[in-house]
């Protein structure tokens, strides 16, 4: 169930969902009312409110919000990530929402597990949505104060007592993420800066069908245009098929690097063909910033599909 203002929830099934209407002080207090057919939430877990929409995963569309009134389906962007949400294990993930920074984290199993693996989160103000490999069954965000510690007392006030302020003078309080698993601990997230390690920071293309969709195409170039130079290495990779679905479920080949410190416009020379294609292209090391103005790929027909 999503709750709305203070008189208005929602119930949810994977196939409907319901409004509850409260009236206090009235006989019949409760008044029910089928909102929506054809969809629905796979859980209660989660169904997030950031107390002016709810927000949902439906079997069928993906993430979706809902102000009360109107359904927007918010997942386009991932859609291929979401479609690899384990077949079968939908219900077990979970959601929370984050009041200071206005995002909203999942907890979803991905890939082939049967249990939620990795958080997806949705930046509310700028619809854009991060991925980061974390295994939990439950979410939260608390409201906590930071720690203080004798020593701390001893630099902040030249003396181990407070002796001018109270205690919570010293701290700070902010929102955490907490989280847990099945080993029965609590576990916060305590910044949202630089841990210090490698990031993935690969960009996926879409998927496209070079001249009509129809011809089978041979990539044999692909052309970068940078914006700044750097000893920096580009990865590019390479995968393709008939079908969409081909696609999706075929591996990544590496098709080798360019290094950003190449003179202008450097060139991959590559051979890959099939109807349809797809890039992924970036670096996976930390402090590596890069930034590219165009890429051009280079390609022949090959016939008909």
């Amino acid at each position: 169930m999503g709750r709305l203002g203070t008189n208005v929830g929602f119930i949810f099934s994977e196939d409907d969902i319901v409004r509850l209407d409260y009236y206090p002080n009235q006989t019949n207090c409760f008044v029910a009312t089928m909102v929506a057919t054809e969809i629905g939430s796979v859980n209660h877990h989660g169904i997030v409110s950031d107390g002016n929409n709810l927000y949902f995963y439906d079997k069928r569309k993906g993430f979706i919000k809902y102000d009360g009134s109107s359904f927007e389906v918010i997942s386009d962007d991932i859609r291929g990530t979401i479609d690899g949400i384990t077949k079968g294990y939908h219900n077990l993930m979970v959601g929370g929402y984050n009041a200071e920074d206005h995002s909203i984290v999942w907890i979803v199993p991905l890939g082939t597990s049967t249990a939620p693996n990795y958080a997806i989160r949705y930046d509310i103000k700028s619809k854009n949505w991060g991925k980061e490999d974390k295994a939990a069954r439950t979410i939260n965000y608390w409201q906590a104060f930071s720690d203080v510690t004798w020593d701390d007392f001893v630099v902040l006030t030249a003396d181990a007592w407070p002796t001018t302020e109270a205690w919570y003078y010293y701290t700070s309080e902010s929102y955490n993420m907490v989280f847990g698993n099945t080993d029965g601990q609590l576990y916060i997230v305590s910044t949202e800066g630089k841990a210090g390690a490698n990031l993935d920071g690969y960009r996926v293309e879409p998927i496209l069908p070079f001249c009509n969709g129809i011809t089978v195409t041979r990539i044999l170039e692909i052309w970068i245009s940078f914006s700044n130079t750097a000893n920096i290495d580009l990865d590019f990779y390479w995968r393709g098929g008939d079908s969409i679905g081909e696609v999706r479920n075929a591996s990544w080949t590496s098709l080798g690097s360019i290094n950003m410190n190449s003179p202008a416009d450097p060139v991959l020379y590559i051979d890959q063909s099939a109807r349809l294609h797809q890039l992924k292209w970036g670096t996976d090391l930390k402090d590596e910033y890069f930034s590219v103005e165009n890429i051009k790929v280079g390609y022949e027909g090959q016939g008909r599909f």
